[in-house]
């Protein structure tokens, strides 16, 4: 038998770093000569830079949101965003009850195509809509654009009196924000964006952001 030993090859592990990270060249030498697991980047270097480059990144991004402010300016959206007549071949859910239109589009078979069919058939639903992709979010790493909007009519009970009620809602495959294995750090990222936003628009409406599925989002309905 012959025997075989894996090497490395050489590695500039604070230009690698730059490039990954989009940091300054001093940045990144600066945060490297503090460091004091040098075996660690010896032992495996295309591993750690991968590693280091994903710890830099989420360090960064809580600090933008730490520092994240947003502050109404007046303006409102435009409902021209919402168009008389949508063509897609995305999988749509028939919605002729509750629908703002009569079909939503749905970006997936497990999660929202039985979101919509459920808010359609829910007599506490005003009405819904899948939000238009021109609608959204701004954040630092990019626009975030939310899924659903929907007004509900619920009786309060002390009073006796009915209200509507204004919701944003974001589906996906969990109710927990920290769940990395249904959510992108990206994901995680823009969604803490949005509860910012909405908390400073100054307006009653309540932000739902992850949300498996329609009862879990009932469940979290405040009146």
């Amino acid at each position: 038998e012959t025997a075989l030993a894996a090497s490395f090859s050489t590695l500039d592990v604070v230009e690698e770093l730059s490039e990954l990270t989009s940091l300054s060249y001093r940045s990144v030498l600066n945060i490297v000569q503090g460091l004091s697991c040098h075996d660690h980047i010896t032992r495996n270097p295309p591993r750690w830079i991968q590693e280091a480059a994903q710890k830099i990144k989420l360090f960064e991004r809580e600090e933008m949101l730490r520092a994240l402010d947003y502050k109404p300016n007046g303006e409102t959206v435009a409902l021209d965003l919402l168009k008389e007549v949508i063509e897609t071949y995305q999988t749509v859910e028939p919605t002729p009850q509750r629908g703002v239109y009569d079909h939503a589009l749905c970006d997936s078979t497990s999660i929202e195509q039985p979101f919509a069919r459920q808010a359609d058939r829910s007599d506490e639903v005003v009405c819904f809509l899948k939000l238009p992709d021109k609608y959204v979010v701004p954040t630092p790493i990019g626009d975030y654009q939310p899924d659903w909007g929907i007004v509900m009519r619920r009786r309060d009970l002390r009073t006796g009196t009915a209200g509507d009620l204004y919701f944003v809602v974001e589906t996906k495959g969990t109710n927990d924000l920290d769940d990395p294995k249904a959510l992108t750090d990206e994901e995680r990222y823009k969604i803490k964006c949005a509860q910012k936003h909405y908390a400073a628009l100054g307006v009653e409406l309540q932000y739902h952001a992850p949300r498996k599925d329609w009862q879990s989002f009932l469940n979290g309905v405040r009146i």
